[in-house]
């Protein structure tokens, strides 16, 4: 399978909490075992970019895809995703439609700077 990674070359030096750091490890290692347990997909892209305040990390591929009103709520895999960035503000979102692969997208908000110029 081949991966491509789309980062920006020049990122803000933004802080992030360590246990958001780890959830989001976490969470984006889950999407990424999904792709090679489940998508049959011959490339997957992750991607990263920082914009509204927030940074927005994305984990796609081009496997068989699936339903996702075939989820079940409670569940394990995908639906724990959700509950990892809850306690953060963030969030994540998976579409996806069978035979047109899947892309789950991690929203995380960032905290604001202080104002050195004022």
């Amino acid at each position: 399978m081949r991966c491509r990674l789309e980062f920006p070359e020049d990122l803000p030096a933004l802080p992030v909490a360590a246990e958001t750091r780890h959830q989001l490890a976490l969470g984006v290692r889950e999407a990424l075992t999904n792709v090679v347990r489940h998508a049959r997909a011959s490339e997957v892209v992750l991607s990263l970019r920082v914009e509204d305040r927030a940074m927005i990390l994305r984990v796609a591929d081009n496997g068989a895809g699936f339903d996702p009103a075939s989820l079940k709520e409670g569940g394990h895999g995908l639906a724990n995703l959700r509950s990892r960035l809850d306690p953060f503000g963030g969030s994540v979102k998976w579409e996806s439609a069978p035979g047109e692969g899947t892309v789950v997208t991690f929203h995380i908000p960032l905290p604001s700077q202080p104002d050195f110029n004022s």
